[in-house]
């Protein structure tokens, strides 16, 4: 007897089943988003129009991917899109807001090679973080 598989289960539509990890890291990313856009307006032209959380270095970098009081700014669309396009600009306008020193710092930690982070402890932390 040959068995048949369910044509849904070969089906490249199929949307991927969500991990635990993945669910957690979609869960640190809205929560983190929502902090820094509670700022309410644009750190670079004070707008208050579609308000958009933008990061300091790659979210690729885990070590500083949830850390919205360094890497996290609060941008409108525009800026966002203009600074995208001009990572110079963007990294002179950083240095301006956090200074060279946290800056410096910021990025050894990005660079700083180890295991995945805890991702319920960034869940918890940014929970505690959206309080305070």
């Amino acid at each position: 007897m040959i068995r048949r598989r369910r044509y849904i289960e070969r089906s490249p539509l199929r949307r991927p089943r969500m991990t635990r990890r993945r669910s957690l890291k979609a869960l640190a990313d809205k929560l983190c988003g929502a902090i820094v856009r509670a700022r309410g307006a644009c750190e670079n032209c004070g707008s208050t129009k579609v308000l958009q959380w933008a990061h300091g270095l790659s979210r690729s970098y885990h070590n500083v991917r949830w850390d919205f009081r360094v890497n996290g700014f609060c941008l409108c669309r525009a800026c966002h899109c203009y600074f995208t396009y001009r990572p110079e600009e963007w990294r002179d306008w950083m240095v301006r807001q956090i200074g060279q020193g946290e800056y410096d710092r910021l990025r050894a930690r990005a660079m700083m090679r180890g295991g995945k982070p805890d991702l319920a402890a960034v869940v918890l932390m940014l929970q505690r973080g959206a309080v305070t």
